[in-house]
């Protein structure tokens, strides 16, 4: 992502200079008290530019902050319910296992003619 940004802080970059290239009139700007006499057009075009990216991203932190605080909160608990989850995971198939059969006891015999396989007594 960090690629991106620089291909496009580069592209603003040429974008900027080409124009300021193009535009070297000379104007005078009057803003309350301050007075400036000959300042290129590019430049006070790229000035407000400027001004107006940090007034918006001044605008902008609050609630980019409270959302940061907000995703974070969320990645907690997030984290919370899967352990939750996991448990009950762990608990049901414990649940579910087969109850272990009981050990098989010796039937005893029924009379004495079961302990001769040929019935003599």
């Amino acid at each position: 992502m960090a690629v991106v940004y620089l291909i496009l802080a580069l592209l603003i970059a040429v974008v900027a200079v080409i124009f300021a290239w193009q535009n070297p009139v000379v104007v005078s700007i009057t803003f309350f008290a301050w007075k400036i006499d000959s300042a290129p057009l590019s430049l006070v075009i790229i000035a407000t530019l400027l001004i107006g990216i940090i007034v918006g991203w001044l605008f902008a932190a609050p609630s980019l902050v409270k959302n940061s605080f907000r995703a974070s909160g969320n990645r907690k608990r997030i984290g919370a319910l899967e352990k939750e989850l996991e448990d009950h995971r762990t608990r049901l198939s414990e649940l579910l296992k087969p109850a272990p059969a009981a050990p098989a006891s010796p039937v005893p015999p029924a009379n004495n003619s079961d302990t001769d396989p040929l019935g003599h007594s």
